[in-house]
């Protein structure tokens, strides 16, 4: 697959991807659903048993802010923090 094809579905920049895979940067929160929906798996290697965990890789799945996340279930966003 072409970088450009890659960087239209995640929906991000060359110079952003780049950064990327020279560990420059991390994905942004909103653009990590995209990116486990073109690997076709869950990439991350943190513990999912636990409820921070799993509030952990729905965050991730989710594209969610902690804040996003607290709103969602009612609490500050630095209540849920994980």
């Amino acid at each position: 697959m072409l970088n450009k094809d890659v960087l239209a579905i995640i929906g991000v920049s060359r110079s952003t991807l780049q950064d990327w895979e020279l560990g420059n940067l991390q994905p942004f929160i909103h653009h990590i659903p995209k990116i486990i929906a073109f690997l076709g798996y869950y990439p991350f290697n943190h513990e999912t048993e636990s409820l921070g965990g799993k509030i952990r890789k729905y965050r991730n799945m989710h594209g969610l802010t902690l804040k996003a996340f607290g709103k969602l279930v009612g609490a500050a966003g630095c209540t849920v923090s994980t």
